[in-house]
Protein backbone atom coordinates (compact mmCIF):
# COMPACT_ATOMS: atom_id res chain seq x y z
CA UNK A 1 0.00 0.00 0.00
CA UNK A 2 2.84 2.32 0.89
CA UNK A 3 4.49 1.59 -2.45
CA UNK A 4 1.29 2.49 -4.31
CA UNK A 5 1.03 5.83 -2.47
CA UNK A 6 4.66 6.58 -3.32
CA UNK A 7 4.00 5.99 -7.02
CA UNK A 8 0.95 8.22 -6.97
CA UNK A 9 2.85 10.99 -5.16
CA UNK A 10 5.67 10.71 -7.72
CA UNK A 11 3.23 11.02 -10.62
CA UNK A 12 1.55 14.01 -8.99
CA UNK A 13 4.92 15.66 -8.44
CA UNK A 14 5.92 15.34 -12.10
CA UNK A 15 2.49 16.48 -13.29
CA UNK A 16 2.77 19.62 -11.16
CA UNK A 17 6.36 20.14 -12.34
CA UNK A 18 5.32 19.87 -16.01
CA UNK A 19 2.44 22.25 -15.35
CA UNK A 20 4.83 24.79 -13.80
CA UNK A 21 7.22 24.53 -16.78
CA UNK A 22 4.33 25.02 -19.21
CA UNK A 23 3.14 28.09 -17.28
CA UNK A 24 6.67 29.52 -17.32
CA UNK A 25 6.95 29.03 -21.09
CA UNK A 26 3.59 30.72 -21.69
CA UNK A 27 4.54 33.58 -19.36
CA UNK A 28 7.91 33.98 -21.08
CA UNK A 29 6.31 34.09 -24.53
CA UNK A 30 3.74 36.63 -23.32
CA UNK A 31 6.50 38.84 -21.89
CA UNK A 32 8.45 38.67 -25.13
CA UNK A 33 5.35 39.50 -27.16
CA UNK A 34 4.48 42.44 -24.89
CA UNK A 35 8.05 43.73 -25.05
CA UNK A 36 8.03 43.67 -28.87
CA UNK A 37 4.59 45.28 -29.05
CA UNK A 38 5.72 47.95 -26.57
CA UNK A 39 8.58 48.96 -28.84
CA UNK A 40 6.31 48.44 -31.89
CA UNK A 41 8.99 46.51 -33.71
CA UNK A 42 8.96 43.08 -35.33
CA UNK A 43 11.79 40.55 -35.11
CA UNK A 44 12.72 41.38 -38.71
CA UNK A 45 12.85 45.10 -37.89
CA UNK A 46 14.96 44.38 -34.83
CA UNK A 47 17.43 42.56 -37.07
CA UNK A 48 17.57 45.61 -39.35
CA UNK A 49 18.20 47.85 -36.33
CA UNK A 50 20.99 45.55 -35.16
CA UNK A 51 22.56 45.68 -38.63
CA UNK A 52 22.24 49.49 -38.71
CA UNK A 53 23.88 49.73 -35.29
CA UNK A 54 26.74 47.54 -36.51
CA UNK A 55 27.11 49.83 -39.54
CA UNK A 56 27.14 52.92 -37.29
CA UNK A 57 29.86 51.36 -35.13
CA UNK A 58 31.82 50.54 -38.27
CA UNK A 59 31.36 54.14 -39.44
CA UNK A 60 33.20 55.39 -36.35
CA UNK A 61 36.34 53.56 -37.52
CA UNK A 62 36.31 55.24 -40.93
CA UNK A 63 38.70 58.06 -41.72
CA UNK A 64 35.98 60.25 -43.23
CA UNK A 65 32.28 60.49 -42.38
CA UNK A 66 30.53 62.56 -45.07
CA UNK A 67 26.92 63.74 -44.66
CA UNK A 68 24.74 64.11 -47.76
CA UNK A 69 22.45 67.16 -48.19
CA UNK A 70 18.71 66.82 -47.49
CA UNK A 71 17.94 67.65 -51.13
CA UNK A 72 20.38 65.36 -52.93
CA UNK A 73 19.99 66.57 -56.49
CA UNK A 74 22.28 68.09 -59.10
CA UNK A 75 19.28 69.78 -60.71
CA UNK A 76 17.57 71.33 -57.68
CA UNK A 77 20.43 71.69 -55.17
CA UNK A 78 23.51 71.84 -57.37
CA UNK A 79 26.14 73.47 -55.15
CA UNK A 80 25.47 71.42 -51.99
CA UNK A 81 25.33 68.17 -53.96
CA UNK A 82 28.57 68.99 -55.78
CA UNK A 83 30.21 69.89 -52.47
CA UNK A 84 29.24 66.45 -51.12
CA UNK A 85 30.70 64.72 -54.22
CA UNK A 86 33.85 66.86 -53.96
CA UNK A 87 34.43 65.74 -50.34
CA UNK A 88 34.13 62.10 -51.41
CA UNK A 89 36.53 62.60 -54.34
CA UNK A 90 39.09 64.24 -52.03
CA UNK A 91 39.07 61.05 -49.95
CA UNK A 92 39.55 59.02 -53.13
CA UNK A 93 42.58 61.14 -54.10
CA UNK A 94 44.06 60.64 -50.61
CA UNK A 95 43.32 56.87 -50.57
CA UNK A 96 40.93 57.21 -47.62
CA UNK A 97 37.98 54.95 -46.83
CA UNK A 98 34.61 56.70 -46.77
CA UNK A 99 31.39 56.32 -44.80
CA UNK A 100 28.57 58.05 -46.69
CA UNK A 101 25.76 59.25 -44.42
CA UNK A 102 22.45 59.45 -46.33
CA UNK A 103 20.18 59.22 -43.27
CA UNK A 104 18.84 62.80 -43.50
CA UNK A 105 18.25 62.74 -47.28
CA UNK A 106 14.60 63.59 -48.03
CA UNK A 107 14.82 64.05 -51.81
CA UNK A 108 17.07 62.13 -54.20
CA UNK A 109 17.01 61.87 -57.99
CA UNK A 110 18.56 59.71 -60.69
CA UNK A 111 21.26 62.32 -61.44
CA UNK A 112 22.67 62.14 -57.92
CA UNK A 113 22.44 58.34 -57.96
CA UNK A 114 24.30 57.96 -61.25
CA UNK A 115 27.22 60.02 -59.90
CA UNK A 116 27.22 57.97 -56.69
CA UNK A 117 27.41 54.78 -58.75
CA UNK A 118 30.34 56.07 -60.78
CA UNK A 119 32.09 57.06 -57.53
CA UNK A 120 31.46 53.63 -56.01
CA UNK A 121 33.11 51.95 -59.00
CA UNK A 122 36.16 54.22 -58.70
CA UNK A 123 36.59 53.29 -55.03
CA UNK A 124 36.23 49.58 -55.80
CA UNK A 125 38.84 49.78 -58.57
CA UNK A 126 41.25 51.32 -56.07
CA UNK A 127 40.25 48.73 -53.40
CA UNK A 128 39.06 51.47 -51.06
CA UNK A 129 36.02 50.96 -48.85
CA UNK A 130 32.95 53.04 -49.70
CA UNK A 131 29.98 52.24 -47.44
CA UNK A 132 27.01 54.10 -46.07
CA UNK A 133 23.50 54.00 -44.69
CA UNK A 134 20.10 54.49 -46.34
CA UNK A 135 17.82 57.52 -46.07
CA UNK A 136 15.34 57.31 -43.17
CA UNK A 137 12.77 58.98 -45.47
CA UNK A 138 10.77 56.10 -47.00
CA UNK A 139 10.32 57.66 -50.47
CA UNK A 140 14.01 58.59 -50.82
CA UNK A 141 15.06 55.16 -49.53
CA UNK A 142 12.82 53.35 -52.05
CA UNK A 143 14.15 55.46 -54.94
CA UNK A 144 17.73 54.58 -53.97
CA UNK A 145 16.97 50.86 -53.55
CA UNK A 146 15.02 50.67 -56.83
CA UNK A 147 17.88 52.36 -58.68
CA UNK A 148 20.08 49.28 -58.33
CA UNK A 149 22.63 51.09 -56.19
CA UNK A 150 22.79 48.14 -53.78
CA UNK A 151 23.84 45.44 -56.22
CA UNK A 152 21.54 45.19 -59.24
CA UNK A 153 23.25 47.22 -61.97
CA UNK A 154 20.07 47.50 -64.04
CA UNK A 155 17.82 48.65 -61.22
CA UNK A 156 14.11 48.18 -60.74
CA UNK A 157 10.99 49.29 -62.63
CA UNK A 158 11.29 53.00 -61.81
CA UNK A 159 15.00 53.66 -62.36
CA UNK A 160 17.44 51.78 -64.59
CA UNK A 161 21.18 52.37 -64.84
CA UNK A 162 23.83 51.33 -67.34
CA UNK A 163 27.50 52.06 -67.87
CA UNK A 164 30.17 51.44 -70.51
CA UNK A 165 33.27 52.88 -72.16
CA UNK A 166 32.37 52.24 -75.80
CA UNK A 167 29.78 53.84 -78.09
CA UNK A 168 26.88 51.40 -77.60
CA UNK A 169 24.31 52.18 -80.31
CA UNK A 170 22.45 48.92 -79.76
CA UNK A 171 21.84 49.73 -76.09
CA UNK A 172 20.66 53.30 -76.79
CA UNK A 173 18.29 52.08 -79.54
CA UNK A 174 16.68 49.55 -77.19
CA UNK A 175 16.48 52.23 -74.48
CA UNK A 176 14.66 54.63 -76.83
CA UNK A 177 12.08 51.92 -77.60
CA UNK A 178 11.52 51.35 -73.89
CA UNK A 179 11.16 55.09 -73.25
CA UNK A 180 8.68 55.59 -76.11
CA UNK A 181 6.64 52.59 -74.99
CA UNK A 182 6.41 54.05 -71.47
CA UNK A 183 5.54 57.61 -72.57
CA UNK A 184 3.15 57.01 -75.51
CA UNK A 185 2.51 53.23 -75.38
CA UNK A 186 4.27 52.60 -78.68
CA UNK A 187 7.70 51.07 -79.31
CA UNK A 188 9.44 53.27 -81.84
CA UNK A 189 12.86 54.63 -82.73
CA UNK A 190 14.15 58.18 -83.16
CA UNK A 191 17.24 59.34 -84.98
CA UNK A 192 17.11 62.59 -82.97
CA UNK A 193 17.28 60.87 -79.59
CA UNK A 194 19.75 58.30 -80.90
CA UNK A 195 21.99 61.17 -82.02
CA UNK A 196 21.92 62.64 -78.50
CA UNK A 197 23.03 59.35 -76.91
CA UNK A 198 25.69 58.65 -79.55
CA UNK A 199 27.16 62.18 -79.33
CA UNK A 200 27.46 61.93 -75.53
CA UNK A 201 29.06 58.47 -75.68
CA UNK A 202 31.39 59.61 -78.47
CA UNK A 203 32.43 62.73 -76.53
CA UNK A 204 33.26 60.57 -73.51
CA UNK A 205 35.32 58.20 -75.65
CA UNK A 206 37.25 60.94 -77.48
CA UNK A 207 37.55 63.87 -75.08
CA UNK A 208 36.96 62.75 -71.46
CA UNK A 209 40.64 61.98 -70.80
CA UNK A 210 43.84 63.98 -71.25
CA UNK A 211 45.77 60.73 -71.76
CA UNK A 212 44.14 57.94 -73.74
CA UNK A 213 40.90 57.72 -75.67
CA UNK A 214 38.26 55.38 -74.34
CA UNK A 215 39.57 55.07 -70.79
CA UNK A 216 36.69 56.86 -69.04
CA UNK A 217 33.26 55.44 -68.26
CA UNK A 218 29.94 56.97 -69.19
CA UNK A 219 26.82 56.32 -67.11
CA UNK A 220 23.15 56.55 -68.04
CA UNK A 221 20.33 56.57 -65.49
CA UNK A 222 16.68 56.60 -66.56
CA UNK A 223 13.86 57.49 -64.16
CA UNK A 224 10.38 56.43 -65.32
CA UNK A 225 8.00 58.87 -63.59
CA UNK A 226 4.59 57.20 -63.32
CA UNK A 227 2.55 60.28 -62.30
CA UNK A 228 3.15 62.28 -65.49
CA UNK A 229 4.18 59.43 -67.81
CA UNK A 230 7.47 61.17 -68.51
CA UNK A 231 11.08 60.07 -68.36
CA UNK A 232 14.08 61.79 -66.79
CA UNK A 233 17.38 60.81 -68.42
CA UNK A 234 20.70 61.53 -66.67
CA UNK A 235 24.05 61.05 -68.41
CA UNK A 236 27.39 61.40 -66.66
CA UNK A 237 31.00 60.82 -67.65
CA UNK A 238 33.75 60.96 -65.02
CA UNK A 239 36.23 62.64 -67.35
CA UNK A 240 37.90 66.05 -67.37
CA UNK A 241 34.83 68.06 -68.40
CA UNK A 242 34.06 70.09 -71.54
CA UNK A 243 35.77 73.36 -70.55
CA UNK A 244 38.96 71.72 -69.25
CA UNK A 245 39.08 69.65 -72.44
CA UNK A 246 38.83 72.82 -74.56
CA UNK A 247 41.60 74.49 -72.54
CA UNK A 248 43.89 71.50 -73.03
CA UNK A 249 44.50 71.74 -76.75
CA UNK A 250 48.28 71.77 -76.38
CA UNK A 251 48.48 69.03 -79.03
CA UNK A 252 47.12 71.57 -81.53
CA UNK A 253 49.69 74.43 -81.52
CA UNK A 254 47.92 76.25 -84.38
CA UNK A 255 44.75 76.45 -82.33
CA UNK A 256 46.22 77.97 -79.13
CA UNK A 257 46.31 81.58 -80.39
CA UNK A 258 42.83 81.29 -81.89
CA UNK A 259 41.39 79.80 -78.72
CA UNK A 260 42.98 82.50 -76.53
CA UNK A 261 41.54 85.17 -78.85
CA UNK A 262 38.06 83.60 -78.62
CA UNK A 263 38.27 83.48 -74.81
CA UNK A 264 39.31 87.14 -74.69
CA UNK A 265 36.34 88.04 -76.88
CA UNK A 266 34.07 86.28 -74.36
CA UNK A 267 35.77 88.03 -71.39
CA UNK A 268 37.39 84.71 -70.47
CA UNK A 269 34.24 83.75 -68.53
CA UNK A 270 33.44 80.05 -68.44
CA UNK A 271 29.67 80.55 -68.43
CA UNK A 272 29.88 82.66 -71.62
CA UNK A 273 32.25 80.14 -73.22
CA UNK A 274 29.89 77.22 -72.49
CA UNK A 275 26.84 79.18 -73.70
CA UNK A 276 28.54 80.03 -76.99
CA UNK A 277 29.76 76.46 -77.41
CA UNK A 278 26.28 74.99 -76.80
CA UNK A 279 24.64 77.43 -79.21
CA UNK A 280 27.21 76.75 -81.95
CA UNK A 281 28.75 80.25 -81.77
CA UNK A 282 32.27 78.98 -81.00
CA UNK A 283 32.40 77.29 -84.41
CA UNK A 284 31.37 80.57 -86.07
CA UNK A 285 34.08 82.49 -84.18
CA UNK A 286 36.67 79.94 -85.30
CA UNK A 287 35.71 80.57 -88.92
CA UNK A 288 36.24 84.29 -88.35
CA UNK A 289 39.81 83.45 -87.35
CA UNK A 290 40.09 81.22 -90.45
CA UNK A 291 40.29 77.98 -88.47
CA UNK A 292 38.66 75.01 -90.18
CA UNK A 293 37.67 72.14 -87.93
CA UNK A 294 37.77 68.56 -89.07
CA UNK A 295 34.26 67.80 -90.35
CA UNK A 296 33.39 65.55 -87.39
CA UNK A 297 34.73 67.85 -84.63
CA UNK A 298 32.65 70.08 -82.37
CA UNK A 299 29.21 68.79 -83.36
CA UNK A 300 28.39 66.97 -80.11
CA UNK A 301 26.97 69.50 -77.64
CA UNK A 302 25.59 71.93 -80.31
CA UNK A 303 23.77 69.04 -82.03
CA UNK A 304 22.17 68.05 -78.70
CA UNK A 305 21.07 71.67 -78.21
CA UNK A 306 19.58 71.61 -81.73
CA UNK A 307 17.48 68.53 -80.83
CA UNK A 308 16.28 70.43 -77.75
CA UNK A 309 15.34 73.52 -79.81
CA UNK A 310 13.37 71.24 -82.17
CA UNK A 311 11.27 70.21 -79.10
CA UNK A 312 12.34 66.56 -79.29
CA UNK A 313 13.47 66.67 -75.67
CA UNK A 314 12.66 68.97 -72.72
CA UNK A 315 14.34 70.62 -69.71
CA UNK A 316 17.91 70.25 -70.99
CA UNK A 317 20.53 70.85 -68.29
CA UNK A 318 24.32 70.59 -68.74
CA UNK A 319 26.80 70.77 -65.85
CA UNK A 320 30.50 70.65 -66.57
CA UNK A 321 33.49 71.92 -64.58
CA UNK A 322 32.25 75.09 -62.80
CA UNK A 323 29.26 75.97 -65.01
CA UNK A 324 25.59 74.93 -65.13
CA UNK A 325 23.54 75.54 -68.27
CA UNK A 326 19.76 75.58 -67.75
CA UNK A 327 18.85 75.69 -71.44
CA UNK A 328 15.06 75.97 -70.92
CA UNK A 329 15.58 79.17 -68.91
CA UNK A 330 18.53 80.34 -71.03
CA UNK A 331 20.63 80.62 -67.84
CA UNK A 332 24.37 79.92 -67.75
CA UNK A 333 25.75 80.27 -64.24
CA UNK A 334 29.12 79.87 -62.50
CA UNK A 335 29.07 77.29 -59.70
CA UNK A 336 30.84 77.46 -56.34
CA UNK A 337 32.08 73.87 -56.62
CA UNK A 338 33.64 72.22 -59.64
CA UNK A 339 32.36 69.00 -61.20
CA UNK A 340 35.04 66.72 -62.61
CA UNK A 341 33.28 65.43 -65.69
CA UNK A 342 30.13 66.23 -67.64
CA UNK A 343 26.53 65.78 -66.51
CA UNK A 344 23.65 66.11 -68.98
CA UNK A 345 20.00 65.76 -68.02
CA UNK A 346 16.77 66.00 -70.00
CA UNK A 347 13.14 64.88 -69.95
CA UNK A 348 11.06 63.06 -72.52
CA UNK A 349 7.36 63.98 -72.41
CA UNK A 350 4.35 63.21 -74.60
CA UNK A 351 4.71 66.65 -76.19
CA UNK A 352 8.19 65.66 -77.41
CA UNK A 353 6.81 62.76 -79.44
CA UNK A 354 5.65 63.54 -82.95
CA UNK A 355 5.55 61.88 -86.39
CA UNK A 356 9.36 61.95 -86.46
CA UNK A 357 9.41 59.46 -83.59
CA UNK A 358 6.50 57.34 -84.73
CA UNK A 359 7.95 56.85 -88.17
CA UNK A 360 11.35 56.05 -86.65
CA UNK A 361 13.10 58.77 -88.65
Amino acid sequence: MKKTNRKVRKKLFWLKHSEKLLKRRIKSKRKKKNRNSFFNVSVQKKEIIRNDNKLKKKALTYEKHIIAPQIFSLIYNTDETLDFIKNINECYDKNKNVYMDLEKVETIDSGAIVILLSTLVKFKEKKLSFIGNKPSNKIARNILVNSGFFGNSHGGNEISTHNNKIVDAKYSASLIEKISNFVVGLKCGSTALQRVFIELMQNTHNHASFKNKGEKFWWISVNYIQENKEVLVSFFDNGVGILDSLNNKSNEPMYIKIWNAIKDKLDNKNNKILENLIKGEIAKLEKEYKYERQYFRGKGIPSIYKVFKENKLSDLIIITNNVIARCSDNKYEILKTKLNGTFVSWKIKKSNFNLEYKNGN
